[in-house]
């Protein structure tokens, strides 16, 4: 049996997190516990001693999924209990800014790095980065269940931007609001729809406050975030999607607007120059850039055999990220002697 320790919010957020998404491929393979739907720390520090203890004598592998942000510790703890119960785990990096984290707090990163079994990146930018030090690093790839997402070739004529980041500083959704500024001025119907979860730190509110003061009320609608199957159908009122990040991995908003046709615009950081190549499957743009953001937009729009090379070639490379792609790397992981 494993075990699987993440951050489960589908039932207290409304967000499908990665290991929500993970699980029901991984149980075709081997019996699996996931956890935890526990909000506070102490609630997870709780829950996942009492689960090891509960489970450890049933368990072969436990697996953790490793973030750049104060998760961290959540993670370096159930290392330490899974080591102390004699069992081996591994690590599955979801942090973006892990690389950072590593230069910042090496101490830290070598304590929960060294003793795994195996490190899952699901980039290849993270296994780059971490292979040379710890050896036992894999490429396994984020999983996206390819029959959720149609591709349909869109028309571009008047541009329809579909956001999905959600509003935290690190998304920097402020970028796009300025970029739509920018271009209301040659196209004055353009129409963005910004949707996610509120990350509770006042970029909501700071978003909504930028729309008023810049007059954008009736081309921006921002809206908290929504089942997939409603959004995926409401995707096909859409022609672009943008996404603005500081800091970034593989994104599976990402790679779902490229299997559903929507020419993806990114933030050039971390993992996405891995996961787009430039005018070829999206186009990348300067962080914290809204006029090259906007470049972008009118360059899609002036230059319709180009949106439609890309959308074609995305759809291509999104299905690499499909389950029938993916399920030989973690059988290897999970299922080592079949």
């Amino acid at each position: 049996m494993i075990l699987y320790f993440g951050n489960k919010l589908k039932k207290s957020r409304r967000i499908t997190s990665m290991i929500e998404s993970l699980e029901p491929f991984l149980r075709q393979l081997v019996e699996i516990k996931t956890f935890s739907e526990k909000s506070s720390y102490a609630g997870k520090i709780a829950d996942v001693t009492v689960q090891i203890y509960k489970h450890f004598h049933k368990t072969s592998l436990v697996l953790i999924d490793v973030f750049s942000s104060k998760n961290i510790y959540y993670a370096l703890y159930i290392s330490l209990l899974a080591k102390l119960a004699g069992l081996p785990y591994a690590l599955v990096l979801r942090g973006g800014n892990l690389p950072e984290k590593a230069k910042s707090h090496p101490f830290l990163i070598r304590l929960l790095f060294r003793n795994a079994k195996h490190i899952v990146a699901p980039s290849g930018y993270l296994h780059d980065t971490f292979k040379p030090s710890y050896p036992q690093t894999i490429l396994i790839p984020n999983i996206v269940d390819v029959s959720l997402y149609p591709y349909r070739e869109r028309e571009i004529k008047d541009p329809k931007i579909l956001y999905l980041r959600g509003f935290g500083r690190v998304y920097n959704p402020q970028m796009l609001i300025c970029a739509v500024d920018i271009l209301k001025k040659t196209y004055p119907d353009i129409e963005v729809l910004m949707m996610g979860n509120d990350h509770g730190d006042k970029t909501m509110q700071t978003c909504r406050q930028l729309v008023s003061d810049l007059g954008l009320e009736k081309n921006i609608t921002l809206r908290g975030s929504m089942p997939k199957e409603e959004w995926i159908d409401m995707s096909e009122n859409f022609n672009i999607m943008v996404s603005t990040p500081m800091i970034d991995n593989t994104p599976v908003s990402v790679i779902e607007g490229m299997m559903l046709g929507l020419p993806v615009i990114s933030t050039n950081v971390g993992g996405i120059s891995y996961l787009i190549d430039d005018r070829e499957s999206g186009l990348l743009v300067e962080a914290g850039n809204p006029e090259q953001l906007a470049e972008a937009v009118s360059l899609l729009l002036e230059n319709p055999a180009l949106a439609l090379s890309i959308t074609r070639n995305a759809r291509k490379k999104s299905e690499t990220f499909g389950w029938d792609q993916v399920k030989p790397l973690w059988k290897k992981i999970l299922n080592p002697d079949e």
